[in-house]
């Protein structure tokens, strides 16, 4: 993110975005983080972020508009995917709404993401005690295209048991035809979708209109 950050806050500001979840930073330092992400924002932005100098650590962040009341909600402990949570509040929503924006490693055997679900369901069973609206974006690393295959198969039935929907439904990646960037919603209003190669990174840009259900 270092070198693209006018690059960021450009296509923030030209799209009207009221939020950009972004993984893979490669932040490694708080005070790094801090200063490279108020670049990247428009003025009056907040962010939050996940920073590490670990070994295969890459970092995610969350850049949140004045338009939205946001609150990072820290997170330990997580090995096997790293996450930024944040509630998010708005003065035309009843809701509050839960995000989580993460970043899988692409490890694809079995028992590599049976530990991650595991992990996975150990936090969104903590959300549920408080929240019920929950968005989740990111960086899986799982082709959910490919569902002939035994761990995607067991990472839809994950979705299906929690109660998420999922977009998109079209490549996300541009050196592949699989669909690895994903937005999971729950008791969560999501359209609009449209996937877009903004040439910021080799990931495409996935944007998307949502607002919590306002009922329980």
């Amino acid at each position: 993110m270092n070198n693209k950050t006018s690059n960021i806050s450009k296509l923030i500001t030209e799209n009207k975005l009221d939020v950009f979840f972004s993984t893979e930073t490669w932040l490694k330092s708080e005070t790094t983080a801090d200063n490279v992400l108020e670049e990247a924002s428009p003025p009056n932005f907040r962010s939050f972020h996940h920073v590490s100098s670990e070994d295969g650590r890459r970092g995610v962040a969350t850049q949140v508009s004045p338009v939205l009341h946001g609150r990072d909600k820290r997170v330990n402990n997580i090995k096997t995917f790293e996450c930024v949570v944040t509630i998010l509040e708005h003065k035309e929503w009843e809701k509050r709404v839960l995000s989580i924006n993460l970043y899988r490693p692409p490890v694809k055997n079995l028992i590599t993401i049976r530990n991650f679900l595991d992990e996975f369901q150990e936090l969104l069973n903590m959300a549920y005690k408080k929240y019920n609206n929950i968005i989740v974006t990111g960086d899986f690393n799982i082709w959910v295209d490919c569902d002939n295959k035994t761990y995607v198969k067991e990472f839809l039935e994950f979705l299906r048991v929690n109660s998420f929907g999922m977009h998109p439904n079209e490549p996300t990646f541009s050196r592949s035809t699989h669909f690895l960037d994903l937005v999971l919603f729950r008791n969560v209003e999501v359209s609009g979708v449209k996937v877009r190669e903004d040439q910021i990174s080799d990931h495409y840009t996935v944007y998307f209109k949502w607002r919590p259900v306002q009922r329980d």
